[in-house]
């Protein structure tokens, strides 16, 4: 074997290292946040105590990456387009603060609560579709249910949320759009829980 046939294996083995790490790419991360209210109006000073229950998420989007839908049977996960943290855990920091912004005399707490003090209700959430369509209509329905301080059922509901992104191939645009749908619950929850006055 000659020098040159020598060096043509290592040759070789370097130019595949060299074009393996050329088409690496780095994910970009992404993280739904609260919204900004204003002209929050104040209820009554009942200062209920509000416990929000681990959120529900289906299986389809509990996942690192990010799913939108091509049809109603077809999902894609973008391999380089990812979650920061848990999706059902940052949906329930983003409707927490939410509620906080706008019952700001209410405490609105989760697991472990740091108080011993009596809650006065419950909030159960279950998400049962949250993605973007390829024509970038994001959709969210979910199921919600708030009991009193007994654990009795109190109100119950299955709303559907859609908002339309800008520009559906932008995930930027995609997940801005999936803060309007939580937006969009957690002011549809804040008026119901005024509306349930002082719990016991």
């Amino acid at each position: 074997m000659t020098f040159n046939q020598k060096r043509f294996p290592i040759i070789a083995l370097a130019l595949t290292l060299l074009a393996a790490g050329c088409s690496s790419k780095n994910s970009d991360f992404y993280i739904l946040n609260p919204a900004k209210f204003s002209n929050i109006q104040r209820h009554q000073a009942c200062r209920n105590k509000i416990l929000v229950e681990r959120v529900q998420i289906p299986g389809y989007i509990d996942k690192p990456e990010i799913v939108t839908r091509t049809n109603q049977n077809q999902l894609i996960q973008a391999e380089f387009h990812r979650w920061g943290e848990p999706l059902s855990g940052n949906i329930r920091d983003v409707v927490m603060q939410n509620l906080s912004s706008q019952l700001p005399r209410d405490a609105i707490l989760t697991y472990p609560r740091l108080t011993t003090s009596q809650i006065n209700y419950y909030l159960l959430l279950k998400v049962n579709q949250f993605d973007v369509s390829s024509t970038g209509l994001s959709i969210l329905k979910v199921t919600w249910s708030i009991y009193d301080h007994d654990r009795k059922l109190m109100l119950t509901r299955n709303p559907t949320y859609r908002f339309y992104a800008r520009n559906p191939n932008n995930y930027e645009d995609i997940t801005s759009t999936m803060n309007k749908n939580l937006t969009a619950l957690s002011s549809d929850l804040a008026f119901h829980l005024k509306r349930l006055g002082c719990g016991g």
